[in-house]
Formats: C-alpha cells, structure tokens, sequence
C-alpha cells in the first residue's frame, strides 16, 4: 500500500490570494496525511514540498516544522525534487535547498536509483528543466528494469498528461511513454486532479496496461476555477495481484472560498 502525496507548497507567506492562515492550513493536511497512511508501506511527496524555491524565503521555522510532521509519519516517507525545491543548478543544488536539509535529516528520502517496496518497484524522475518535455527522460534505463518483479511505479514530477490532453505548453502525452518500461506512472507538477488513466498496448508478452495518474497539488496555490471546484486528495496504491487505486479527500482542507 503506497500513499502519493502531491505538490505540498509549504510557505511562511501565504501566496497571491490566499488566507493568512496559508502555513497553518498546509500543516494541518500533512498532519492528517500521516493519519491516513496507518497501515502504508510508504509515502511518496510527488515534488515541490517547498512553495519558495529560494532557500533565504524559507524559515527554519518552517523546516523544522515539517521535519516534526514527516518523522512521525507511519512509513518511510519517499520524495521527489520538484522545480520550486531546487536552484538554478537543478539536482546539484541540493545541498543548499531546504529539500536537501529534510533529506540530510533523515526525514525524507531522496534517491536517483530504484527502491523496491513489497513487490514493488519505485523509479524516480525528479524535475529537469532541460528534459520536462522530453520522453526520453522517463524511459527506464536497462538497469531499472532489471528487476525479479514486474510491477513497477515511475514517479515522476513533470509535464505529463493523460491522452488526449492538449495545453498550451509542452507536455508529454503519456501514450508516448507506453513502452517506458513501467506499469504505472504517479506525476506531480501539474496541480489539476488528473484522474487515473489505464491504456492498453500490446506488448512482447501480450496485452499490457500502462497507469497514469496525477492526484492534484495538495494545496490551492492559486485562485483559478479548477482550485475553486476540488478537494484536496491523496492518491492510494493497493496491490496484491494486479493495481488498484483510490482517492481519500482530506477532511481538513477548508472550502476554497
């Protein structure tokens, strides 16, 4: 069981239209993300924990704030490096960050290489400035399909969107990555709830069956209709002998209005 947690956007300050209560109101849905996760085998952060990316707008207050939430948490707490986490210089930059101070806490864990959960798989992709767009970047490499399982979950925080979807910006459409090597694909980055997607293909073996799908920012950053229309959710991953998802919309979350 795999609890997904999208973009947190913790901040001192609340962003442009929203309550001053912005800080308290992030925390307390975390707080009730650890509740939730009684029973989980890990929490997986999809990006951008952080809502200023730069480290001097973030207080120590803050940080230890969220490192008191995340060490109380029920299950190792796995996270991604989202593009409001990180410096000009990306991934490198992670000593600097506040992301990086969690991590060198021991509060969350930042990796490059897979981590295997139960029977599961976990391959991550943090955010890339330069490959965003490219579906390349999200293709396992032979070494992360090198594996005894065949389940494995691409986390990723980047521009994915289910088929068919049309923005004015890049974005990787995910049928693009049916042969990526993996068998479900959770994304941040993108804060609209994305619902769960589940495209056939045929693969070397038969027909397969590729996942996606993107929870949603756990905060409403900004003030737009999709924000003013949703509830705040995490997104649950369940398998025993083939996946099986739901949502569980956060209690805590006050109306948009």
């Amino acid at each position: 069981r795999i609890v997904f947690v999208g973009d947190i956007h913790a901040a001192d300050r609340p962003p442009l239209g929203r309550t001053e209560d912005y800080r308290e109101q992030i925390l307390t849905k975390l707080e009730e993300v650890g509740v939730a996760s009684q029973g989980a085998d890990a929490i997986v952060l999809l990006g951008d924990i952080f809502h200023q990316p730069r480290a001097n707008l973030v207080s120590h207050s803050l940080v230890k704030s969220l490192m008191d939430i995340f060490r109380r948490y029920p299950a190792p707490v796995y996270a991604l490096m989202g593009n409001h986490d990180q410096g000009e210089e990306g991934y490198a930059s992670l000593p600097r960050q506040p992301f990086g101070v969690l991590g060198e806490a021991g509060v969350i864990r930042v990796f490059l290489s897979p981590v295997v959960v139960g029977q599961v798989r976990l391959v991550f992709r943090h955010y890339d400035a330069r490959r965003d767009a490219e579906p390349t970047y999200y293709a396992l490499t032979d070494e992360e399909r090198d594996h005894p399982f065949e389940n494995i979950i691409l986390c990723a925080h980047g521009s994915l969107v289910p088929p068919g979807q049309v923005r004015p910006y890049p974005t990787v459409d995910v049928r693009e990555l049916l042969d990526c090597g993996a068998d479900a694909i959770i994304s941040g980055h993108l804060h609209e709830d994305l619902k769960i997607s589940r495209v056939a293909y045929s693969g070397k073996d038969g027909e397969r069956h590729l996942f996606f799908s993107n929870p949603g920012s756990l905060s409403r950053v900004s003030r737009d209709k999709h924000n003013m229309t949703r509830t705040p959710q995490l997104l649950i991953m369940e398998w025993e002998k083939e996946f099986t998802f739901s949502y569980y919309e956060l209690e805590s979350a006050r109306p948009a209005s």
